[in-house]
């Protein structure tokens, strides 16, 4: 596998099995093609079985939107734009968006949960990063340890992409696109698992919306 960081690596080990980590050197083989000639349906067909709302589930072009207002604009219309930078785009060249469009996502989630379960005010949960968000579901069990160590790499990867803006193309990049991929799925299978208790209360927020997609729920919580 191309060099990926060490966030990156250690989720690789502690959350993929071996089967799922073949899937993975079948997409960066993939990616070994030219920008124009590399295709993703590996990707999305796990993506497909991790089920829930996730990017396979929505049109690729983002002038297409399934969800223009509300809670699922905020949770899952990131997901859009990240599926944009890598099918429509060039995801060699696009890692760090992708990732900081995936912790958008995952941010928007963590806040979801968080407001269902803290007796803070709804304006400084809206205030909270992804690392105070999540902290406090760790505090209060929502998330357990060992998962948390997981989730302590993913704030790590998620801050780098905030703050980093590389313009040179002929410089080193933090990320490579395998990083992004594993960032992905990563938030994509947590995700799922961390919205199990308030999923069919998020989908009757969501309500009619949730037609304009085609969503897998199998397999919603592995």
């Amino acid at each position: 596998m191309i060099k990926i960081l060490e966030d990156s690596e250690y989720l690789l080990i502690k959350l993929y099995s071996d089967e799922e980590r073949e899937i993975l050197s079948q997409i960066e083989n993939e990616l070994k093609k030219p920008p124009a000639e590399y295709e993703l349906d590996v990707l999305w067909e796990y993506d497909l079985k991790i089920g829930g709302i996730g990017a396979y589930s929505m049109p690729a072009n983002p002038i297409h939107n399934p969800f223009p207002c509300g809670i699922a604009r905020t949770i899952f219309r990131p997901l859009q734009y990240a599926r944009a930078q890598m099918d429509i785009e060039d995801i060699n060249k696009r890692p760090r968006y992708i990732i900081h469009d995936v912790g958008l996502h995952f941010e928007g989630l963590a806040k979801y949960i968080l407001k269902r379960k803290s007796k803070l005010g709804s304006v400084r949960n809206r205030k909270a990063t992804l690392g105070k968000a999540l902290h406090y579901l760790h505090k209060t069990e929502v998330i357990e340890d060992d998962l948390f160590e997981s989730c302590k790499r993913i704030i790590d990867i998620y801050n780098i992409s905030k703050h980093e803006v590389n313009q040179d193309l002929n410089k080193n990049r933090t990320f490579s696109p395998m990083d992004a991929i594993i960032f992905y799925l990563t938030i994509r299978k947590i995700g799922n698992i961390l919205l199990e208790p308030y999923l069919e209360e998020l989908f009757q927020e969501i309500g009619t919306d949730l037609n304009r997609i085609s969503i897998s729920r199998e397999n919603m919580y592995c």
